[in-house]
């Protein structure tokens, strides 16, 4: 187990530490420009793909791969697991954008928070209405699912949190605006963005250049250590700790933080993903207290051997691909391309 930990670890934590580094920069908003139709001039109008496409997707994998692994530890069948996966992307994915439309009343806009919320409630009954199925012959470990889906929710977080900090969404207070022990305290994890007016920090609120509470980058590195110890907790067989841990340290600070964010979240004061937060919360709680487990002991082995055949790789890379286009083409930029020919690299003598 200790082998697969460690691994986990740098597989998230090493993007994370580049990420927060590196993704401020100019260059980490736009992945590529995809020549569309040609002006007069000779050049090209362009759409964009995006870094925060390319993240999110990245973190919708891990979240998945992550999840495969706990649920075949939990002795899972392949069809199983897949018709839970497939359910829950069906609706949690399109959530993240219609709730989040719903609330700002923004058209191109996508919230995590949203998509966790449908997930919270999703996940149990989808469990509890599979188990019922008995497709093998016996009822599945609901309680221990759930805290499964919970842990891969706290590494989607984390790693997802990345591509807040590339688009420059999520963004926090200005440090300076902060009084009292508030600024002493988060005056160290700060983010400063350069002056592209592509950035929602720049079009939305005028932040460049202005030191900002680097809220993304804190909950990535909490929700990503979450995980990990979550993780450990779940292949302990300690599956209520796991599930209350991953659970409530998101949750928590989902609400939290907010306080200390400056992107528009609604007009009240309590915004409705800090409600959601809270009653998906309370909803854990309850669900804890009325769901045993079963003894199921987590068989990390199994899975490790079962993860990697064609089936888990190939559904994996098509959620990659899915979310990558679904999130990455930028409805909100373009850009002009001018093609020229290198004409010194034509004549380049061997």
């Amino acid at each position: 187990m200790m082998m697969f930990l460690t691994i986990l670890g740098l597989v998230t934590l090493v993007p994370l530490i580049l990420g927060i580094r590196k993704l401020a920069g100019d260059r980490w908003q736009v992945l590529a420009s995809i020549p569309l139709h040609s002006n007069p001039d000779g050049t090209w109008e362009a759409g964009n793909f995006t870094w925060y496409g390319f993240i999110s997707a990245s973190a919708y994998a891990l979240s998945v791969s992550v999840l495969w692994i706990l649920l075949l530890a939990l002795e899972f069948q392949f069809s199983e697991a897949v018709i839970l996966i497939t359910a829950v992307m069906a609706v949690v994915i399109p959530s993240s954008r219609k709730i989040a439309q719903w609330i700002e009343g923004r058209k191109n806009t996508f919230s995590i928070g949203a998509a966790a919320f449908v997930g919270m409630i999703l996940c149990p009954l989808l469990l509890f209405i599979v188990s019922q199925l008995e497709l093998y012959g016996r009822p599945l470990p609901i309680l221990e699912a759930t805290a499964a889906f919970t842990i891969a929710y706290s590494f989607g977080e984390g790693l997802g949190r990345l591509a807040c900090i590339s688009f420059g969404c999520c963004y926090g207070k200005p440090v300076d605006e902060l009084t009292g022990i508030a600024q002493r305290i988060f005056r160290p994890f700060k983010i400063t963005y350069n002056s592209m007016e592509t950035r929602k920090v720049q079009y939305d609120s005028g932040y460049s250049q202005r030191p900002l509470v680097a809220i993304p980058a804190i909950t990535a590195v909490l929700c990503t250590v979450t995980g990990l110890i979550s993780t450990a907790l779940f292949l302990s067989g300690n599956f209520v700790f796991a599930l209350l841990l991953s659970l409530g340290v998101t949750q928590i600070w989902r609400f939290g933080s907010e306080f200390l964010r400056s992107d528009y979240r609604g007009d009240n004061s309590i915004s409705a993903y800090q409600w959601m937060a809270l009653l998906g919360l309370f909803g854990a709680i309850v669900f804890v207290s009325s769901v045993s487990t079963t003894g199921v002991v987590p068989d990390l082995d199994n899975a490790l051997t079962m993860v990697w055949q064609p089936g888990p790789i190939l559904v994996t890379q098509g959620l990659w691909l899915f979310i990558f286009f679904f999130m990455g083409w930028s409805d909100v930029t373009s850009s002009t391309v001018s093609l020229h020919l290198c004409r010194n690299k034509v004549e380049e003598a061997v």
